[in-house]
């Protein structure tokens, strides 16, 4: 068991670190080149010596004694995780406060302590006022990674002193002023504190006036916000201390993460906890959905074909370019999902490099020859997946039992299932659509896809109760050539060489008014 608290000058010493490992092996760094961000091999070691130390713990010592920000993770008594955050701000308009430092020993990587952490540190940025948390980070792809999984992005201003100091860092920042009070970031853990019986906790904004019960408290429980309406008591089973409120899947009504939540960024999911997200497979398609209204993208390429994987240099664009959290389809070739070894091995191969490279999330689905989930296979990728939201792709309309696929893909920890309700489309799957909401029960989140667009959002909103939609909004759009060669063809005769796929922004335009509109009538219905 981890445990987090925040930590007194006088308590903050040498013997503390005597068994942390800040050991780490760095292969790639981030270099920034006239205008975007590149890859470079740059291999050394990352570790501190005896007069590092030294001058983390005066650091930290001067934090924590000037009001500032310093909380441990410690496992069995041994720490294992720190984060500070400076008490002055860094700016004239007092809107950044200084994230100054924030590490994980070697061997209690990829627990989740780094990100509860940083959440601990949004927090208290948050009720000190602050709008934006700064991060001159480490430049490693690993340390990026991190960062943008939580939705950090290029900050706006530069600390200069920052700059001068750490010359190679990544200068980060993370918004929480749009939050409103509310650190939702994914995964957020608010610690009960006292966690007595009948104590009763007010969610930061609740959802209206949402009540937390305890009956009684126990160690490490969590509770799922599903949903936190109006009145609602949810009760902790089993409830306890350090209680952790998971919020994923959304419920309705919160105000979900932002990823990167730059100034001026939708949130992946508005209030009323809808999504619309866009599947597009090119960067001109990518900037429009987002620009028109899309709140997540999922990247491909080929769409004319199902879909298969994104070139890297497509999503590295489109990560630049799109403030919107950025889901890359993981799928080897056209066709089943029934794959080979080698096949599967460029699946894990794919997934760990999109990881490095900061994607959101990743959409796969394997398939066993009977129809069924692969599951052993799947498991695997869930591990190679570790931090990023996973969903499962339209394998899931092909597979021999939806229901029984649903129960699999929720106890593999998958976040969403894409899906037309097994069926050519949205509309005439709307019946399974609906089977398959009310089998989730907040469990896992179910997105419609297949034949999305304004004219059928409100249908599937009322019958089926979907909040989450998919659709690539694509128009044919004729190719510049004047010059036309009509008896060769680079593929498969009846795909137009001189015919490109794009997103049409008025067709996204239409559907995110539509959603929001249903959203707004749902919540005035429930009386929010």
């Amino acid at each position: 068991m981890v445990q987090y608290r925040n930590l007194l000058d006088r308590e903050i010493n040498r013997d503390m670190f005597r068994q942390f490992i800040r050991r780490q092996v760095v292969g790639n760094c981030y270099r920034w080149e006239k205008d975007h961000w590149e890859i470079r091999e740059d291999p050394f070691i990352d570790d501190w010596s005896e007069d590092d130390y030294q001058v983390l713990i005066r650091c930290l010592k001067n934090t924590a004694s000037t009001g500032g920000f310093v909380q441990g993770a410690f496992r069995d008594g041994v720490l294992k995780g720190f984060a500070s955050v400076e008490a002055e701000f860094l700016d004239e308009e007092r809107r950044y406060l200084d994230l100054s430092s924030i590490h994980v020993s070697s061997d209690a990587r990829r627990m989740g302590i780094g990100k509860r952490l940083f959440l601990g540190a949004v927090q208290w940025a948050r009720k000190n006022g602050a709008e934006k948390l700064y991060i001159s980070a480490h430049s490693a792809v690993e340390s990026q990674a991190f960062y943008r999984s939580l939705g950090c992005v290029d900050a706006l201003w530069r600390c200069e002193a920052h700059v001068a100091q750490e010359p190679y860092d990544c200068q980060l920042e993370y918004v929480i002023s749009m939050l409103k009070g509310n650190p939702a970031a994914e995964g957020i853990v608010l610690k009960m504190d006292p966690p007595a019986e009948g104590t009763v906790l007010k969610m930061d904004p609740p959802a209206e006036d949402a009540s937390l019960k305890m009956d009684p408290p126990a160690e490490d429980a969590g509770l799922k916000m599903n949903p936190p309406a109006e009145g609602t008591v949810l009760k902790m089973d089993p409830p306890a201390e350090d209680a952790s409120l998971k919020m994923d899947p959304p419920a309705e009504g919160t105000v979900l993460k932002m990823n990167p939540p730059a100034e001026g960024t939708r949130l992946e999911g508005k209030p009323g906890a809808w999504i619309l997200e866009g599947c597009v497979d090119s960067v001109e398609s990518a900037v429009t959905a987002w620009e028109a209204g899309a709140g997540r993208l999922e990247l491909c390429a080929n769409l004319m074909i199902g879909g298969t994987t994104p070139s890297l240099a497509a999503f590295r664009q489109v990560k630049r370019l799109c403030r919107v959290p950025v889901h890359v389809l993981i799928r080897p070739r056209p066709g089943d999902f029934c794959y080979t070894k080698q096949e599967f091995a460029l699946i894990r191969e794919e997934i760990s490099i999109f990881r490095k490279e900061g994607a959101d999330g990743i959409v796969i689905g394997i398939l066993k020859p009977d129809g069924r989930l692969d599951l052993e296979r799947m498991k695997l990728l869930m591990e190679d997946a570790q931090g990023m939201s996973v969903t499962l792709h339209r394998a899931f309309d092909v597979c021999a039992d939806p229901y029984e696929a649903l129960e699999q893909a929720a106890a593999l920890g998958i976040h969403t299932i894409l899906t037309s309700g097994g069926r050519a489309n949205c509309i005439e799957g709307i019946q399974c659509l609906g089977k398959l909401m009310s089998q989730a029960d907040g469990q896992i989140r179910i997105m419609a896809g297949g034949g999305v667009d304004a004219s059928v959002i409100p249908r599937l909103f009322w019958e089926a109760g979907i909040r989450d939609f998919h659709m690539s909004g694509k128009m044919i759009c004729q190719s510049p050539m004047t010059y036309r060669k009509g008896d060769v063809h680079m593929g498969a005769e009846g795909f137009g060489e001189y015919e490109l796929w794009r997103a049409d922004g008025e067709r996204f335009r239409e559907a995110a008014r539509i959603l929001d509109q249903q959203s707004k009538q749902d919540r005035e219905q429930k009386g929010r």
